[in-house]
Formats: C-alpha cells, structure tokens, sequence
C-alpha cells in the first residue's frame, strides 16, 4: 500500500494483482493449491471474488490487500471487513464466493498461473 500511495506511482505504473493458485494435482481434480492456505484456497477466493466485484478499481483491489495481509480471525469476517473498507460490495463478494463465478475465478487464476510460471505449476 506504501509504494501504491508513493506520490506519482499510482499515475506512472500500472499495477496487476495475480493469485498464486494452481491445481492441486495433474488428475484434473478440480481443486487448488495456494501458498499457505488450507487445499482449494478458501482465502484465494475471497480475494478473486473481491478483485471481482463490481467497481474493483486497482486502487481498491490493493486497499483491499492491505487490509486482508494486516487483518486476522475468522476469515468470512475479515472478508466482509476488508470488503467494506475497499468500498467494495459485500453481497457481490459473499455470493461470489458461494458460487460458480468463485470457483471460475479460481480456474481462470489457476490457468493464468500456469501459463506463466510453469516452473511451479505443482505446489
């Protein structure tokens, strides 16, 4: 958030936020691996839903971030919290994470993931 705010930066960089959320295995499972999370990436998909949320501008892509690496506890209530404090929608977020468009962000981050770091494609 430090840099993100740095006077000039936001104007002069363009920013892109990308999961590291790849598949858990080569058998087409259907679940995920994330650094540090628990398999399916329960974490990961609170951030994409965020990220996905209507009006998910970068500037509150990244408030969000900062608030979920800063926050702890239950998860589903650092979600809504972060999510408010972005200025984002927690009904988007919640039902996104509840549903189908939650897991194909998962997939579709997963897909850009490999593609580009085929190195550590497998956890």
């Amino acid at each position: 958030m430090q840099v993100y705010q740095t006077q000039g930066i936001a104007d002069t960089v363009e920013f892109r936020l990308h999961a590291a959320i790849r598949p858990k295995d080569d058998d087409d499972s259907g679940s995920f691996e994330c650094p540090d999370e628990d398999v399916n990436c329960p974490m990961t998909r609170y951030v994409l839903c965020a990220f996905n949320s209507t009006g998910a501008t970068i500037s509150k892509r990244i408030q969000f971030m900062a608030c979920w690496d800063e926050s702890s506890g239950i998860m589903a209530a650092r979600a809504e919290s972060c999510t408010l404090k972005a200025g984002l929608s927690w009904d988007d977020v919640n039902q996104c994470d509840k549903g189908l468009v939650g897991a194909a962000l998962e997939k579709s981050a997963s897909d850009y993931f490999v593609g580009r770091f085929p190195e550590h494609t497998w956890g």
